[in-house]
């Protein structure tokens, strides 16, 4: 160690801001027996706070990107422990308040409301209006209908699949035996 290194507190700051950077030699840029120009001191100095602000940029910005991943995984999780949530509160309630909270119809009667408005008096609908519910209720009673349809044919498909598996499972359990194998499926 060079006692021209120390020699001044800025040298001194200098050599141990350089010495943090890495690879650069304090001693090899600036202390040789050529006197250094205030350029290259300039220089350097340009290139310490050049260095920092990219390093702090770059860690900022993966801190950034860690914390919306974080985030994402957290959102999930927390919608999983919502669903887990109301299944277990729903399996815990008897069945008699299950069936009245599980709705598989509901009834629609067109021109009616279901609570009395206190500015009822103040609507007043045209009869286009009118029509147009009425072609609306139509077009969802048809919808309904071959929704309805769809899910008794899917329904039939399940029992066809249901009972394709337990012939294919005891076809398992049959050639198991045969081959002597002790595992059950």
């Amino acid at each position: 160690m060079s006692p021209t290194s120390f020699s001044t507190p800025g040298r001194g700051m200098g050599k141990i801001i350089i010495g943090m950077m890495g690879e650069y030699e304090f001693d090899n840029i600036f202390n040789n027996d050529y006197d250094p120009m205030v350029f290259s001191w300039f220089l350097q100095a340009i290139f310490i706070v050049v260095n920092c602000i990219i390093l702090m940029n770059l860690l900022i910005g993966l801190a950034v990107k860690d914390i919306e991943a974080v985030q994402k995984k957290a959102e999930l999780k927390r919608l999983t422990m919502m669903v887990n949530l109301t299944l277990d509160i729903e399996k815990a309630l008897p069945v008699s308040i299950q069936k009245q909270l599980v709705k598989l119809e509901e009834s629609v009667y067109p021109n009616t409301n279901k609570s009395w408005n206190f500015w009822f008096f103040w609507s007043s609908e045209s009869s286009k209006k009118n029509l147009n519910k009425k072609n609306n209720m139509k077009t969802i009673k048809k919808e309904h209908s071959e929704l309805k349809e769809t899910v008794i044919s899917l329904r039939r498909r399940m029992k066809a699949i249901e009972a394709q598996n337990g012939r294919v499972e005891d076809m398992l359990i049959d050639l198991s035996a045969h081959l002597n194998i002790n595992e059950r499926f």
